[in-house]
């Protein structure tokens, strides 16, 4: 039973996660803040560690190095000092049903994880009261859009993304951390982000799944994550660089992708909700270029300049290109056309660009 002292102490951890000091622009107050941010900090938050697990950090052996002594002392001090408390992002409530329904309408491919996802926050509004350890596979081929829909997810659901190329994961360092003997020791995204970070349940993406290989001298790569997908398991989560301090880690949202479903190991695979996504229809994939265009004018800078939309003839020659294909397109495009000074842009894509490239006027 708590005491009143530790009440007080896990009241003032919970104001400082709630009320940082954070810029203008993010204020608690409403303005200029997102509705997803104001949404999550309106939300739960939960204990990540147990505080009494901190005096681990010190073991009283002889036999034990300073220097790893010095080290835990510092991050049980760093932890001590944070506190244990963390928020829950993604609340389930009637705004995130509305700004996932809206995903729907820019994401057409991905409507059955959004009706997924609907559910889970009908489901929520029991438990916890935010959506929290959903581990989602998609697997389709390249450029149906999958990164770009976690980007968007994230956004919707007002929580901090990490995305982890897994292609390139030569051992398990990047999810669980290296040993603490090692002289260049650091612990792993999950723990940094839990840890460090004011949400208990970001989002990782375990991009390219499928395309992971091991490694000869850092283990598994994918080893930890068979703890860290089951929930049971997932509460007691040890780092390898800190591991005398188990953390919470069954809140975090998990999105794996791929484009061979068969190359992910079967025990591996049955931990995820598998959604299989498609190439869009001609009018969704029109709907996405439309969109990617407006993305990059505005990020460009260029809404008052040039047309707002892509013409029919855009569109087509886009058809055989690949999200990303599209995009390099279109800022290639407009930053031509800026940089000349005019008010239509030249479209071409790669080598596979019609001779005669079509041409759009400001409509």
């Amino acid at each position: 039973m708590e005491t009143t002292l530790g009440l007080l102490q896990r009241d003032i951890e919970e104001l400082r996660l709630r009320y940082p000091f954070l810029p203008a622009a993010q204020a608690p107050n409403g303005e200029g803040a997102s509705d997803a941010l104001l949404s999550a900090l309106e939300g739960p938050s939960v204990p990540v560690f147990d505080p009494a697990d901190l005096a681990l950090a010190t073991p009283k052996t002889a036999s034990y190095d300073d220097k790893n002594a010095n080290r835990r002392k510092q991050i049980a001090a760093q932890l001590k000092a944070r506190g244990a408390q963390r928020l829950l992002g993604a609340v389930a409530d009637d705004a995130l049903v509305q700004r996932l329904e809206h995903v729907k309408t820019t994401h057409p491919c991905f409507v059955a994880v959004i009706d997924d996802l609907i559910v889970e926050v009908g489901l929520a509004r029991r438990g916890l009261g935010a959506l929290s350890g959903l581990p989602i596979l998609l697997d389709g081929p390249p450029g149906v859009g999958k990164t770009d829909f976690c980007l968007t997810l994230a956004d919707a659901l007002g929580v901090p993304m990490r995305v982890l190329s897994m292609s390139a994961a030569q051992a398990g360092a990047q999810i669980v951390g290296s040993d603490e003997y090692w002289a260049n020791t650091k612990p792993g995204g999950v723990f940094e982000a839990i840890t460090e970070g004011r949400w208990a349940n970001p989002i990782f993406v375990l991009d390219e799944l499928d395309k992971v290989h091991g490694s000869n001298s850092g283990g598994d790569p994918v080893g930890a994550l068979y703890q860290l997908l089951e929930r049971r398991t997932a509460c007691c989560f040890r780092d390898l660089s800190v591991p005398w301090l188990p953390v919470d880690a069954r809140h975090v949202l998990w999105i794996a992708t791929s484009n061979d479903l068969s190359r992910i190991e079967g025990a591996l695979r049955s931990r995820f909700r598998v959604f299989q996504i498609t190439p869009p229809s001609e009018a969704e994939q029109h709907a996405l270029l439309q969109r990617l265009y407006r993305m990059e004018l505005a990020d460009c800078h260029a809404e008052d300049v040039l047309a707002p939309e892509l013409a029919l003839a855009h569109l087509t020659q886009l058809g055989a290109a690949s999200a990303r294909e599209a995009r390099i397109a279109m800022r290639r495009a407009i930053g031509w056309a800026l940089h000349r000074k005019e008010r239509v842009i030249t479209l071409e894509l790669g080598a596979s660009a019609s001779a005669k490239p079509q041409r759009m006027g400001f409509l």
